[in-house]
């Protein structure tokens, strides 16, 4: 026994130790894998291809109530800022600056594209709240972008500035971390779908 036990020791000196590299690359390694059953899954691809219909949708149809929409509620929000701002249709006049809201400044094609990443197919109310809460961020979001890129614009500052600059802190980390919440929702039901099954793993 005591022979065995002084040749194991031996044997297990002679392995090359894990370090901490390895250890890295070894998780790295673990969550890609849970990430490639997470993308390949059907709730994944239901959800991607809703976010296909939603960008069809939004190209096939005609959103000019939502614009008139967007530039009186953009009109009272300079208003209530302290500038004098004048609309006339989709066209909004502070100064000598001039801009037409169109149907991407509605931020109607974000919200079409996150809204199948927010649901979560849980429980219907839950969904719907968070649905709900998902669109009011963006329209806040967004009645923000407004006011500040037009003010910007009256102020004479460029429109790579004002307008594309801005428009990218905002649409761009909105959509990134829904995304990365729905990857997180997905990979923790995937987890407890695996600890159902017995003998399924991930890795």
């Amino acid at each position: 026994m005591y022979r065995n036990s002084a040749k194991r020791r031996r044997f297990l000196k002679r392995l090359p130790k894990a370090t901490g590299v390895d250890v890295i690359i070894n998780r790295l390694i673990q969550v890609a894998k849970i990430y490639v059953h997470v993308l390949l899954s059907w709730s994944s691809i239901i959800t991607f291809g809703c976010c296909l219909l939603g960008i069809l949708l939004y190209y096939s149809a005609s959103w000019e109530p939502l614009q008139l929409l967007w530039a009186r509620a953009v009109v009272e929000i300079l208003k209530f800022g302290g500038h004098s701002a004048i609309r006339t249709g989709h066209n909004i006049r502070i100064g000598n600056c001039a801009i037409r809201i169109g149907s991407s400044c509605t931020y109607i094609p974000l919200i079409l594209m996150g809204l199948p990443f927010v649901w979560r197919g849980d429980r219907l109310i839950r969904d719907a709240i968070r649905m709900l809460f998902f669109v009011v961020v963006v329209s806040v979001a967004n009645a923000a972008r407004l006011y500040l890129m037009i003010v910007y614009l009256a102020k004479g500052m460029p429109w790579k500035y004002a307008h594309d600059l801005i428009n990218h802190l905002t649409y761009g980390p909105i959509f990134i971390l829904i995304v990365i919440l729905w990857l997180k929702a997905m990979r923790r039901r995937l987890a407890k779908k695996s600890e159902v099954v017995p003998g399924k793993t991930l890795s």
